[in-house]
């Protein structure tokens, strides 16, 4: 992925994170995903895997 991308898909996880008004810590224990990953998605600094990619997903969609 493109750094743009990468950004890009960290404020669309931002976004539907608090559009299901949850803290990153409250996704963290529903996804099993760390704080510290989240964070990184979050800020475009941090490629994720399918399978970290897919627990998110499912939990705010």
């Amino acid at each position: 992925m493109l750094i743009d991308d990468l950004t890009a898909l960290g404020q669309k996880m931002r976004e539907a994170r608090k559009g299901k008004s949850l803290t990153q810590q409250e996704l963290s224990d529903l996804s099993h995903v760390s704080v510290k990953q989240i964070a990184k998605i979050e800020k475009g600094q941090m490629n994720p895997s399918f399978l970290i990619l897919k627990a998110l997903v499912l939990i705010t969609s």
